[in-house]
């Protein structure tokens, strides 16, 4: 699974990228307009967590990207981003949009600059503050989730999950592997979080047993998303609201599971 390529549910971030203080013909974006992917929420970043920058001129061209696809200078089509001086992996350039992975080797910093480069020319140089975990699920839309049937195809209100069924959500934010990955490469079949034991699930506002959830870890093929293979329980109930969390830190909350 991968983000979502456009910004339709970031109307706030989308806005915020207007800077007085950008240099004409020079991309333009805010610390404001730098958000998680998944949630698309301002300020709610940590060190291997699919990120967006929102703005105008950040790309001549559009184009996805995969690990091996940048360029040595970490260029993706012209484009990359710097955090604290490092490149970092792009998965998806355009004009007014660019996602990135922050770099897995800024766990430790409370704070950092991003800045994005197209060709020649910088962006503002933007200081971020950086958490121990960032969870969000990935979302269908404004309040959906976005989660596989066993078959891999998605639960949605027209083919919902039921009880006792083997769902698979999709989050980034929740931190280092247990076998750390080089920022470019792609993670192995199967990579478990490092903080398992301080990972949680909530359904309905309630808490999951912990022996429901079989794996939370890295998605294959995609650097920076993590998958959730979840048993639902017998109790679950209808379109439960779902949210993680990592630690203290706990994903947004209005997001469903659609269930029947």
């Amino acid at each position: 699974m991968t983000p979502l390529a456009r910004c339709t549910l970031a109307a706030l971030a989308c806005a915020a990228s207007v800077r007085a203080d950008c240099n004409p013909g020079y991309p333009c974006y805010s610390a404001a307009s730098v958000v998680n992917s998944a949630s698309y929420a301002s300020g709610w970043l940590a060190a291997t967590t699919f990120a967006s920058v929102f703005g105008s001129l950040l790309a001549d061209q559009t184009l996805t990207g995969s690990p091996g696809s940048q360029d040595g200078s970490g260029a993706l089509g012209g484009t990359r981003v710097l955090v604290n001086g490092l490149p970092a992996f792009i998965s998806y350039v355009s004009p007014g949009q660019v996602n990135f992975v922050v770099p897995s080797n800024w766990s430790n910093a409370a704070m950092v600059t991003v800045q994005l480069e197209r060709g020649n020319q910088a962006g503002p140089a933007v200081t971020l503050a950086l958490h121990d975990s960032a969870p969000a699920l990935f979302q269908l839309d404004a309040v959906t989730a976005v989660a596989a049937h066993a078959n891999w195809t998605l639960v949605t209100a027209q083919s919902p999950a039921h009880a006792g069924e083997v769902v698979t959500l999709y989050a980034t934010g929740l931190g280092a592997y247990l076998n750390p990955v080089l920022d470019l490469s792609v993670p192995p079949s199967e990579d478990p979080i490092a903080r398992r034991a301080d990972f949680q699930l909530f359904l309905g506002g309630q808490p999951v047993d912990s022996g429901l959830i079989s794996y939370v870890g890295a998605e294959p093929v995609a650097v920076g998303v993590y998958q959730i293979d979840l048993k639902l329980p017998a109790n679950v109930g209808t379109n439960p609201e779902v949210r993680i969390a990592l630690g203290t830190r706990l994903s947004p909350p209005g997001v469903v599971l659609p269930v029947e």
